[in-house]
């Protein structure tokens, strides 16, 4: 199985992270809310990751099929995860 690249440079992730406080009206001077913010960032970035991970390998098992419909229903939920911001990082 190839392995995914999922890193960013972290003046993607600084500017990332400004739309992201800019959408939700987040101003400077709110750094606990922006620590909260970015750290639940970060969980969900790792979950989407994971969760394409264990997606892809489960296909991988199935011999590039999907083992049942679900398992394509799946794919296609994570896909749309990361979306637009303020997405996952």
């Amino acid at each position: 199985m190839a392995k995914k690249e999922y890193k960013k440079t972290k003046a993607q992730l600084k500017k990332e992270e400004e739309v992201v406080f800019a959408k939700f009206g987040i101003g400077t001077g709110e750094k606990s809310l922006r620590a909260l913010i970015k750290g639940q960032r970060k969980i969900n970035g790792k979950l989407y990751r994971a969760i394409d991970l264990i997606l892809d390998s489960l296909k991988e098992r199935s011999g590039g099929k999907a083992a049942d419909p679900a398992l394509d229903e799946a794919q296609r939920i994570n896909k749309g995860v990361p979306g637009p911001p303020p997405g996952c990082s």
